[in-house]
Order: C-alpha cells, then structure tokens, then sequence
C-alpha cells in the first residue's frame, strides 16, 4: 500500500520532497533555540511572604529621591575604567561623585579604599548602604543601595543603570555592605 504523496511523485523525487520541506523547518528550529539560549532574561523574584514593603520615613524618603535625582544625571554614562566624568565613569568614581553631589560626603576613588569606609553592617537594605561585589579573584565592585533591593552603579557592559540585588549574578557575587550615612542624613 503507498501513501498517496507517493503516488503522485516518483520514489526519488519523493526523498527530494521530504529534504526540501523538512531541512528549512530543522534549520528555523535551530536557529530560533539559538537566539533564545542568547537572550537574557529578565530576572525577577517575587517576595517569599505577602507582607508589605516598609513605609519609609521621610529621611530616607528624602535621600531615595536625591539619589534617583543624580541618577538620571548620570544614567546611560558609559563605563570607563580610571573615569571620572559623564563621557565615562567607573564604579568606585560614580560611588565618589554621587556622595560627594548628593551629601556633601567625600568617599576615598577607589574601590579597595571604600571598601573599608564607614561601618560594615550584616544586611544591606539602608538607602544609601555601598554595596560591594567579589567579580573574581581580583575585582570589586561598589554600588548604591536604592530600595526594593536594587542598587545605582556602573556596570562595565552598560554603564551607569539600576540593576536587581536578586540578580543571580549579584547575590552570587556580593562582598560586604558599608554604612556610611546616618539614618538621620
């Protein structure tokens, strides 16, 4: 018994059939897991419990709102390792310009130094907390705590931008929190 493709077409034109259709579906197939395996996706995590967020006092209020204030002076200023101006920043500097603009506070440049600035503390989670990062066995990184666990500094791949504590690379990267502003600042 044939199949009725088989009727109308020769065996060998058959086969040619089969490759012709088919080969152009695989190859869309692959190309298209490919570009999801580059895509990143946006990670997000849900709080563990329903409670709410804490209401913030107007201190800490008042420093979110000059932080995202210098933020969006600074946002899309690309990296630039030794940088300290708005055609390119590294991370320590950005940490250094934001204090010094926004409470008058002068941080020490680089990121070894204000690693040791200030009091260590157990948990980030202060507005205004540096939070520093391990990136490999030589590298650190410094950022300024915001709120709802995301943190301003400037990343060498998109420089200056909010980016997610729960990042996965970020919690499995992360080093210590500084404290280096009173509550009442």
């Amino acid at each position: 018994m044939h199949s009725c493709h088989t009727q109308l077409l020769p065996k060998y034109q058959w086969y040619n059939f089969r490759i012709i259709t088919i080969v152009p579906s695989l190859l869309v197939l692959i190309v298209l897991s490919l570009l999801q395996g580059c895509a990143t996706p946006k990670v997000t995590h849900k709080p563990v419990t329903n409670h709410p967020q804490p209401v913030l006092n107007s201190n800490l209020q008042a420093r979110n709102a000059k932080l995202l204030v210098l933020y969006k002076q600074w946002q899309g200023t690309p990296y630039r390792l030794g940088g300290n101006s708005t055609k390119g920043i590294d991370c320590s500097a950005f940490v250094q310009q934001v204090y010094l603009a926004g409470f008058d506070i002068k941080l020490p440049r680089t990121t070894k130094s204000q690693s040791s600035f200030g009091q260590a503390v157990k948990q980030h989670g202060v507005i205004g907390d540096l939070i520093f990062f391990r990136t490999n066995a030589r590298t650190r990184h410094v950022g300024i705590y915001i709120n709802n666990n995301q943190f301003l500094h400037a990343s060498t791949s998109k420089g200056v931008i909010i980016s997610e504590l729960n990042n996965i690379y970020w919690r499995k990267h992360y080093w210590q929190t500084r404290r280096v502003l009173p509550e009442s600042h």
